[in-house]
């Protein structure tokens, strides 16, 4: 590793082709991990109880002796310590993951915290079962990947420590200058989803009413003339939307009703006959305990992952826009755009003809690829192609040739590079 990093750092970046200085920054991110790695042992081996010259010192007091050498607070020392004793001990496949190159930093700590929890026997399992789709996830869908399994290995643990972490449930409120303050909410997942659809529903509404304002003004049908319309952002609507809901003085257009929400759970699970992890769209797994609440709920919108209904069928090719309900179906499918890497909800996606229509493309489930606005210019303007495989992998080529993989919402359970 040492040789490999020495040439990419002997190399002029701007004296190579594009493809060189991509896969100098991959060469370069395999030797990062690999030196974390090492400071990990290192860290470890310094915050452990040396031999008989030194019997007063005490592990208790490694944090401080620390913190001091590497100019950091006792807290972050301490968490430093602790994440490197995790490598060090019971999940040291993943530092030898790391010291191969196959495992970043970053999604080293994803495991450590999400194992935190749980017993040695039950953090190695979970190691072992996700350590080897590192290399095709980022840094969130890996963390995605590794709460699904620690739900799977103990879902009777994951529905107590859910219970115990909704008692801590709350809002809090601080000051900040200009006149500003941050309202914070700490919610069980299903509310917190279900607050957020809603405001992004009426944020929709007005943004969508005020659209149509302005057509009519630029028509002269609106008799007022001007139009100014609604230029707030959507984040800004978002929070008028939350006043005006609270406060009860939401005005024109009316208050929506409740958005729509879903729970992802498969056939066996909604029937008791499994315990696997149930996904909340926009959040990622629960434990199964929760999931079967929420899919018994009349307020919920139900997603059985087997396919108990022919209701959806090709439209045909002579149809541009899809149905509302084949739409709903490919949102729910693919959940996120499906670009590599990227998580924008399905829900504010457009729905990219794979096959151009102009060429004759159907406005099929087959056909259509959720893909934010910024992904979909990309496969629209440039030399970006993707393919969709039978088990709902989509492959892009990129415009050198490579080729790039975003896996199917089950492999991570919420959001891939490789």
């Amino acid at each position: 590793m040492l040789e490999v990093l020495a040439g990419v750092c002997d190399a002029d970046p701007w004296e190579l082709s594009l493809s060189d200085r991509l896969d100098g920054l991959v060469a370069l991110e395999r030797a990062s991990a690999w030196l974390e790695a090492v400071k990990a042992q290192w860290l470890a081996a310094a915050a452990t109880v040396p031999q008989a010259d030194e019997p007063c010192w005490d592990e208790d007091w490694a944090r401080e002796d620390i913190a001091v050498v590497l100019n950091i607070s006792p807290m972050a020392a301490h968490r430093r310590i602790s994440h490197a004793r995790a490598l060090h001990g019971r999940l040291i496949a993943a530092r030898d993951a790391m010291h191969a190159g196959r495992l970043s930093p970053i999604q080293a700590l994803a495991l450590v915290e999400e194992t935190a929890a749980v017993d040695d026997d039950t953090a190695r399992l979970v190691a072992k079962q996700t350590l080897q789709r590192a290399g095709e996830l980022t840094p969130g869908r890996f963390r995605t990947l590794v709460r699904r399994a620690v739900i799977a290995a103990d879902p009777a643990g994951a529905a107590e420590r859910h219970h115990r972490a909704r008692a801590g449930r709350a809002v809090v409120q601080w000051a900040e200058p200009d006149g500003m303050s941050v309202l914070l909410a700490r919610l069980p997942a299903e509310h917190a989803t279900a607050v957020w659809r809603s405001l992004t529903t009426l944020a929709d509404t007005w943004a969508r009413d005020s659209h149509n304002d302005r057509d009519t003004d630029r028509h002269g049908n609106g008799g007022g003339g001007g139009g100014g319309g609604d230029d707030r952002t959507l984040d800004q609507r978002r929070a008028d939307a939350l006043v005006a809901l609270v406060t009860g003085t939401a005005q024109t257009p009316e208050t929506p009703g409740r958005a729509a929400v879903a729970v992802r759970i498969d056939l066996a699970t909604a029937l008791g006959l499994a315990d696997n992890p149930v996904d909340l769209p926009g959040y990622g797994p629960l434990p199964p305990a929760i999931g079967r609440a929420l899919a018994q709920d009349s307020d919920w919108q139900r997603w059985i992952t087997e396919p108990t209904t022919g209701d959806l069928l090709d439209l045909g090719r002579a149809r541009y826009r899809p149905t509302q309900r084949l739409r709903e179906f490919i949102q729910a499918r693919d959940e996120h755009c499906r670009f590599p890497g990227c998580t924008t909800p399905a829900t504010r996606t457009d729905l990219d003809h794979r096959i151009p229509h102009s060429d004759g493309g159907p406005t099929t489930r087959h056909n259509l690829t959720p893909l934010c606005r910024r992904h979909h210019r990309l496969k629209t303007h440039t030399r970006w192609t993707y393919q969709r495989h039978d088990d709902n992998t989509v492959e892009w080529t990129d415009p050198r040739g490579k080729r790039w993989h975003d896996p199917p919402q089950r492999e991570w359970g919420e959001g891939s590079h490789r």
